[in-house]
């Protein structure tokens, strides 16, 4: 059995290391690691894979616009040496820094305090969980307050990116994956 989309931490609750054991452990024979716009999960599992036994398919999921709304595209069995990913990647954690920044200063202008500082130590590429668990003045979970502060129809949110959809799906296959649609009912839905 072979289970694809899995996120390591911060997104996840396992760093990848521990997503492999705990793959093996329940019986699965390959997964596709991957995490949003970097391949930092993927890079450190190392020789973990072989000693537990479980095949790693490389991955990536890809943070686009399509069509003035955002998507996710996973790239599935991609090549993590590929030169041009390799630069899409690398510009993308100082843009989502940027983004960090200015949604942090729109949840200021609500009387929200957020602690920068803490987003620049932020594992891969900085989301609007991150951003929600760096809000110091908060009394609900950092879950709560994403999902009533920093949904994709709050005033707050700041798009992620400016790669379309085509360019993404274009960067997977060069790199000799397969591209895919995430979240799909979510992506229709808003």
């Amino acid at each position: 059995m072979t289970c694809i989309h899995i996120l390591s931490i911060p997104r996840g609750t396992l760093s990848p290391d521990g997503l492999v054991k705990e793959a093996s452990e329940v019986g699965l024979k390959s997964i596709c690691l991957m995490d949003h716009d970097t391949l930092d999960s993927v890079l450190s599992v190392g020789d973990t894979t072989s000693r537990y036994g479980v095949e790693l398919i490389p991955g990536v999921e890809l943070t686009t616009r399509y069509a003035g709304m955002e998507f996710h595209i996973l790239g599935m069995g991609i090549d993590v040496g590929n030169a041009k990913l390799k630069t899409v990647l690398a510009k993308m954690p100082g843009e989502r820094f940027e983004r960090a920044k200015e949604i942090s200063s729109l949840l200021g202008e609500h009387d929200w305090e957020v602690d920068v500082s803490s987003l620049s130590s932020s594992k891969g590429t900085v989301t609007t969980h991150d951003i929600a668990k760096a809000v110091t003045n908060r009394e609900i979970s950092a879950f709560d307050f994403h999902n009533e502060w920093l949904s994709s129809d709050f005033p707050c949110v700041v798009g992620t990116s400016s790669m379309p959809a085509q360019d993404a799906i274009s960067v997977i296959k060069k790199a000799g994956g397969k591209a895919v649609c995430a979240h799909l009912l979510r992506t229709r839905s808003g």
